[in-house]
């Protein structure tokens, strides 16, 4: 199933010109909002089955003497086992790289009008696996040491990085490419970058604040003592709190990465289409 949207909600969208920090906030949100259905299918194919090992690894690692009380769960020594850990780095680092190579994939052609396929997008993902890991690795080192060292540039890294997943997809470069396309990208616009990432994670803040609440609310109810459904409930955290926070990143960043090009480039949405719809790209 395939689904055609432009930027302006009608197919073939509507000519591209650079947009405010508001339009391209408003632009992400109706992105998200006509794409959703594929978006969350993407989430859930990805997300549940992980988020469903991770609790029952959890559960195994459980050491002797855990308990559950009103939805808290107690261990004797404050922590869960080494399974669990180890099972939540190397899936959860996985899952996560595919839904958002998968994602990007999704939302830029849907923004200029390409048609969209959730099946296509997941297997364009999981063929790019292996330079979205090395991306996740040299992007990840490179950002804990420059917060370590000091937290300005651990920020000034995180924003003109921000559109390297969609120049990593689209552009066929490698990681160190595709940092460096980001960082070229977003050259004489760090400042605009970074009050659109701020107010993307002020309102994805508030968001999940209240899912936070909410989800604390029913814990509460149910007075959970049991690890099983201690475990089914966290599942079910994960998944929810996902379908919100990585749909909308991916879709915010997707605005970003197109609205970039069309400030440092010039494109028209025909060349670009063009260029991002190219027969076997994703070969």
């Amino acid at each position: 199933m395939s689904e055609q949207i432009g930027d302006a909600g009608e197919p073939g969208g509507a000519p591209l010109r650079p947009l405010g920090i508001g339009e391209v906030l408003d632009a992400a949100f109706g992105l998200y909002r006509r794409t959703a259905t594929s978006l969350w299918r993407i989430v859930l194919i990805v997300i549940a089955p992980v988020a469903a090992v991770e609790q029952v690894a959890i559960a195994a690692s459980l050491p002797r003497g855990s308990f559950v009380r009103d939805g808290t769960l107690y261990t004797p020594t404050g922590t869960v086992g080494g399974l669990a850990v180890v099972v939540q780095l190397v899936l959860g680092l996985l899952s996560v790289l595919v839904l958002n190579g998968a994602l990007a994939i999704c939302l830029v052609d849907a923004y200029i009008g390409n048609p969209i396929d959730w099946r296509e997008s997941l297997r364009a993902a999981a063929e790019r696996l292996g330079p979205l890991v090395w991306l996740a690795l040299a992007y990840g080192i490179a950002v804990t040491v420059a917060f370590v060292l000091f937290v300005v540039p651990g920020v000034y890294l995180v924003v003109v990085w921000s559109v390297s997943i969609p120049a990593l997809m689209f552009e066929r470069v490698g990681a160190v490419g595709a940092l460096g396309r980001s960082l070229q990208l977003t050259r004489g616009r760090w400042w605009a970058t970074f009050a659109v990432l701020l107010c993307a994670a002020a309102l994805l803040g508030a968001a999940l604040l209240a899912v936070g609440a909410i989800l604390g609310a029913v814990q509460s109810a149910l007075a959970v003592s049991d690890t099983a459904a201690w475990a089914a409930i966290g599942a079910l955290g994960t998944i929810v709190t996902d379908l919100i926070v990585y749909p909308f990143i991916a879709a915010v960043t997707a605005v970003l990465y197109i609205d970039l090009r069309v400030r440092r480039e010039g494109l028209s949405l025909e060349r670009l289409a063009g260029e991002l719809g190219r027969p076997g790209r994703w070969g």
